[in-house]
């Protein structure tokens, strides 16, 4: 749950990732995320953490997030838990 959280990220990371370093949010670094970068009065500023950073479109603000993940198959894909649409 994110709520109306200003900036935040929210992801899942390998377990072989550092945890007690400076974390680089990236795939190849192990660590798939996405996450809401607050700019002044834009509080749609939505991106996912790939190389580059990926921006986002959302047409709604999500409050809870879900996520799947396929660990077999090396994916991981975010929704809006609230009505079902797809983040990235």
């Amino acid at each position: 749950e994110v709520g109306d959280g200003e900036s935040w990220v929210l992801g899942a990371a390998r377990e072989s990732v550092r945890r007690k370093e400076k974390i680089d949010f990236a795939p190849e670094e192990g660590i798939w995320a996405v996450g809401l970068n607050w700019k002044g009065k834009n509080w749609d500023q939505y991106q996912a953490f790939t190389s580059p950073e990926t921006p986002l479109s959302l047409c709604e603000r999500p409050r809870k997030i879900g996520v799947y993940l396929d660990y077999e198959g090396g994916w991981v894909a975010f929704y809006n838990a609230d009505n079902m649409a797809p983040i990235f």
